[in-house]
């Protein structure tokens, strides 16, 4: 381990580094400028077909206690009661939804083949949709459609999901068995124009401005990858400072981003937050706002 990083937890350096705030940052530069290559940026929003494409913040609704991990349990308690808050859901119910505006997909299918797809269609396209469902004419569109979606009603709708930080795109509730099929048959029916109403519940997904305020207010907010929450120096800075900090993971294909949570009403945090900026974390708060 670095000397600068052995500085940092010594008993004397945490005393001194909480009264001397530019202590602190001079040290804390110390230790993680070599980690600045690290860092990622917070990925785009995509076109992409599926739900969990770029970062999850889907995972914010109904979010677990048990998902933060940090060293004090109020830390933790006050991120989760915020970060709880975020994401709102809306609940509407559609009595004729033309099958053409889905767009989107919620489960993959395990296949990197489809993983890329941006459209249906290029689903629909693959040698394992033409293989589960041919489309000559309109007798097999008919039958095709009957036999993948039979028991839709009002009380057994569709169900749909949409977010604001992914556009206007619907993502359908899909189960692996059919997906394919369906695929084909809205490819078939975009292609010959053919409108197909159905009954449909769209779960809709917001970020609530007021709530990431409140969230600003209280900590700053970082994403960092796993390459910087295992290095040894940014352990130790943690460790060494006795910092106080809350720790959310969201998983996503791809991804390996964890939310780093530090109290702003802290001098050694706003110290670390500040380094951490100057450095290329990305800041999730700027983040959410942009949506």
């Amino acid at each position: 381990m670095s000397n600068s990083a052995n500085l940092l937890g010594s008993p004397w350096s945490s005393l001194a580094l909480h009264l001397h705030p530019s202590l602190a940052s001079r040290r804390i530069q110390r230790c993680l400028e070599r980690l600045a290559d690290a860092f990622l940026p917070l990925p785009a929003p995509s076109a992409s077909l599926w739900w969990d494409e770029g970062h999850p913040l889907h995972l914010l609704l109904g979010l677990p206690r048990a998902a933060l991990s940090g060293p004090t349990q109020e830390i933790k308690s006050r991120a989760h009661a915020l970060l709880s808050q975020l994401v709102i859901a809306d609940t509407q119910q559609v009595a004729a939804l033309d099958l053409r505006a889905i767009e989107g997909l919620c489960q993959r299918l395990g296949d990197s083949a489809s993983d890329f797809a941006v459209q249906l269609e290029e689903l629909a396209a693959l040698p394992a949709a033409r293989e589960q469902v041919r489309i000559i004419g309109y007798r097999d569109f008919q039958a095709a459609l009957y036999r993948t979606l039979p028991n839709l009603s009002a009380e057994q709708p569709l169900r749909l999901r949409q977010a604001s930080w992914r556009g206007t795109r619907l993502f359908l509730e899909n189960e692996a068995a059919t997906t394919l099929a369906l695929a084909s048959i809205i490819a078939y029916a975009r292609i010959r124009g053919i409108a197909v109403e159905v009954p449909a519940q769209i779960q809709c997904l917001s970020l609530d401005q007021a709530a990431i305020n409140r969230l600003q207010e209280a900590f700053a907010v970082y994403a960092l990858p796993n390459a910087v929450w295992n290095h040894p120096d940014f352990v130790q800075v943690l460790l060494g400072l006795k910092l106080d900090y809350a720790r959310l993971p969201l998983p996503a294909p791809g991804q390996d981003l964890e939310w780093l949570l530090l109290p702003n009403e802290v001098a050694t945090t706003r110290v670390l937050a500040e380094i951490l900026e100057r450095l290329g974390a990305a800041e999730v708060i700027g983040y959410l706002q942009a949506f």
